[in-house]
């Protein structure tokens, strides 16, 4: 089987991850990139002059973004170190940390004739792709995740969340598609790690990405819970 935990779904499979020393980057990579943590509700930054004819002095605020009320920067003279506005944009302010992150999206796509996008801005068709973000389980501070609440990730209890022992580290790690985010195409954007999943491994993530987002169940993951709650009684 693979060193994996028996109540894992992973030691169901032979093989989870596999060694990937290509430069290619491919569905089900494992990736080094910055992904953002978003607020509830989003922070809107606040961005002025402090002198209406000086550029050199801005002043700055966070605050709630509320739907109801619109952009406060709607109004504001235009800042030289930010980017101009219109009516309806405005900044937000998340965090972003390099995480491990699954590639989910398929790399190979039709392409666009130039033709079609003569007259338009780069980034209108400028090519992204989603990914997933690992998160450590280890505990330090309010970072990390609850022993209990790991193990019933890592039976399958909840489709937004899935556990995993990442390969480069050897630690145990939660796939978070709640959090499923566009990555940049750039080189610069991403660093390919030398593992990817296996085929099988990828079965079983499009059959939990079902399960994510519309609630279809498979095959293989009503068949684990059952096997978990079957050694549990």
């Amino acid at each position: 089987m693979n060193n994996y935990p028996e109540d894992s779904l992973q030691y169901l499979t032979n093989s989870w991850w596999e060694e990937d020393d290509t430069k290619d980057l491919l569905r089900g990579s494992l990736v080094l990139a910055h992904i953002q943590f978003f607020y509830n509700p989003p922070l809107e930054l606040i961005a002025g002059r402090v002198y209406p004819n000086d550029h050199s002095n801005i002043s700055m605020k966070a605050q709630p973004l509320s739907l109801n009320r619109g952009t406060a920067n709607s109004n504001s003279l235009p800042i030289a170190a930010l980017p101009r506005l219109d009516g309806a944009e405005c900044h937000i302010i998340n965090r972003a940390k390099r995480r491990p992150c699954l590639v989910i999206g398929e790399i190979k796509r039709p392409s666009i004739s130039r033709h079609l996008t003569l007259g338009m801005a780069k980034h209108s068709t400028a090519p992204f792709i989603p990914i997933a973000p690992y998160f450590g389980v280890d505990q330090t501070g309010r970072a990390g995740y609850n022993n209990n609440f790991v193990e019933k990730t890592k039976h399958a209890c909840y489709p937004q969340f899935m556990w995993d022992r990442l390969p480069h580290t050897g630690k145990e790690s939660i796939l978070r598609f709640d959090h499923i985010q566009p990555l940049g195409m750039h080189y610069m954007s991403y660093k390919k790690l030398k593992y990817k999943l296996s085929n099988d491994a990828m079965d079983i993530i499009d059959e939990w990405l079902l399960k994510f987002i519309n609630g279809t169940d498979g095959e293989f993951l009503p068949t684990f819970r059952k096997l978990i709650e079957s050694h549990q009684n």
